[in-house]
Order: structure tokens, then sequence, then C-alpha cells
């Protein structure tokens, strides 16, 4: 049997933990992106360059990629979990499913969104370097289509160990 929508909308009112547990499928989505852009840019230093000293600056954009581009995604997923479409213990196995595939299209959306406002900031500097001012959306529709289709599978799985963890709590 589903839910009615006034039943999901009293869990999500009188439940904390759907925000904890949106935070906490989030915030692991955001880890696993953090330690594979780490770990690649370790384990493929020495392919790129021979001196030690751009090793800093390479992880320097890492961090800035983890901020601008990771974090927007986490954030975007945990306001599609926790506002839009919670994981609530009486839903069904599809429904969970498909609320982790709208939570990794509410994360790219949000990306996209981030993207496109990096790139209008950023569109003077260019002209002050030579390079053609401009704003490009299909880049930031395509890196953010990118991110969320890969991040797929690991967004649904956390929603379903979310929805598992949250039957045998009851809520």
């Amino acid at each position: 049997m589903t839910p009615t929508s006034e039943q999901i909308e009293s869990e999500r009112r009188g439940a904390p933990e759907l925000l904890k547990g949106a935070a906490v499928v989030s915030g692991g989505v955001l880890v696993v992106h953090a330690a594979e852009l780490i770990a690649s840019t370790v384990a493929n230093f020495g392919l790129y360059t021979d001196s030690g000293g751009v090793f800093g600056l390479t992880l320097l954009s890492v961090f800035g990629e983890i901020a601008f581009a990771r974090l927007p995604f986490a954030v975007g997923i945990l306001l599609t979990l926790w506002l839009v479409r919670p994981a609530v213990a009486r839903s069904s196995i599809q429904r969970v499913i498909g609320t982790g595939a709208i939570a990794a299209l509410g994360g790219g959306i949000l990306l996209f969104v981030v993207q496109l406002a990096m790139q209008i900031v950023q569109a003077p500097n260019y002209s002050l370097m030579g390079r053609v001012p401009g704003v490009n959306p299909f880049y930031s529709v395509t890196f953010a289509l990118n991110i969320a289709i890969t991040s797929f599978p690991l967004v649904i799985l956390g929603v379903v160990l979310l929805w598992l963890y949250l039957r045998r709590r009851s809520i």
C-alpha cells in the first residue's frame, strides 16, 4: 500500500530523522566524490609533471572542484531528499529507487545553476586575458548531467539504505 500525500507530509514535518538521513546520504556522496578526486589526482600526478612544486596547485584545483562542483551537487541531493521527495519508511521499493533518481537529478539541477553562475562571474576575467568572453550554458548542462548520471547508482544506493534504516526504526 502506498502512502497518501498527507501521510508523507506529516512524516516529513514531524521527523527530523528525515533531515538527518538526507544529510547522511548527501554527505556520503560528497565523501565518495572527494575521495575519488583526490585519489585520482595523487595516482595520476606522476604522469603529468616532473616537478614536485606543481602538486600543491593540482591539489588546490581538486579542492576547487570539490567546492564548486561536488558540494553543490551534494547540497542539491540534500534539498531534494528533504524538501521535494523524502524517503519514508512506508514507501515501496520502486518509489524509493525513483526518489534516488530524482535526488540525483535535483543535485544536477543545483550544480547546473552554480556552474552557470560561475561562468557569468568569470566572463569579464576572460576578456582581460585576451580570450573571447562568453557564457556557454551547454557546458554547464553537460557537466551537470555527467555528474548526475554517473552518480545515479551511488545516490540510489544511499537512498535505499536510508529507507531500510527508516523501515527498521518505523519512521
